[in-house]
């Protein structure tokens, strides 16, 4: 087997991986562009994009492993038949049985606390919007771990600049660095606010949260060479 691992979080799981495989495996790694070179030959990407270039020279691919829970940075329209999607996250999970997308206006109007956890989509961007932050009460709380576009960015500064919204904490980033220096988190100044926590996106490392992942990637690798279903394989249309 031969697995190539892409981006500076990929990197970071190699060598947790290579202490779960079961397997002979031989690993290549690189940045996303670098990548491109080493995938002739590879079997597994992991990396938290597939692109376009990705998949022309990875043309022996049979599993991309996302390292991470979001798939916003995967173009599904390039898996060809036979490569498989998963992904990884070593979050603990509660469920509560409270409604789905038709509820989200009730729930929005009586909770006090919105923890926003989906995805990001088509359906999902920008899916809290001005006329559901307004939905809020007043003394309401948001908190987005997942992506900050699905918050409209301005309406969601003018709730908690105006005090329409008691606070925030996002742990997202409207705007993230693509190179060296200080990159502001938003084109709305939140950082100013004083009723807004703003961390880097990294509410997910916990304790034991690589080893999670490292579990899932390396126990891929394995299923893949075994010709298995992935565990946490990803489901797309065609």
């Amino acid at each position: 087997m031969n697995a190539a691992f892409a981006g500076s979080f990929s990197v970071r799981l190699i060598e947790p991986v290579r202490r779960r495989l079961t397997i002979p495996c031989e690993i290549v790694s690189g940045d996303e562009a670098g990548i491109l070179d080493q995938l002739g030959g590879a079997d597994v990407l992991v990396s938290m994009a597939f692109t376009k270039e990705m998949a022309a020279a990875g043309n022996g691919l049979r599993l991309v492993q996302v390292p991470g829970a979001g798939l916003d940075r995967i173009d599904r329209s390039q898996l060809r038949a036979g490569l498989a999607l998963a992904n990884a996250y070593g979050h603990e999970a509660e469920l509560m049985f409270v409604g789905g997308p038709e509820r989200l206006d009730d729930l929005l109007s009586g909770s006090d606390y919105l923890a926003i956890t989906l995805s990001l989509s088509a359906e999902t961007r920008d899916l809290i919007d001005a006329r559901r932050l307004g939905l809020m009460k007043p003394s309401a709380y948001l908190i987005n771990v997942a992506r900050a576009e699905i918050v409209d960015e301005k309406a969601l500064y003018n709730a908690l600049a105006s005090g329409r919204l008691a606070g925030a904490v996002l742990d997202v980033w409207y705007h993230y660095p693509t190179s060296a220096g200080s990159t502001a988190p938003a084109a709305a100044p939140f950082h100013q606010l004083s009723n807004v926590i703003m961390t880097p996106h990294v509410s997910g490392w916990t304790e034991g949260m690589f080893e999670a992942r490292a579990g899932v990637i390396a126990e891929n690798i394995a299923r893949t060479a075994r010709g298995e279903k992935p565990v946490n394989a990803i489901a797309f249309a065609d």
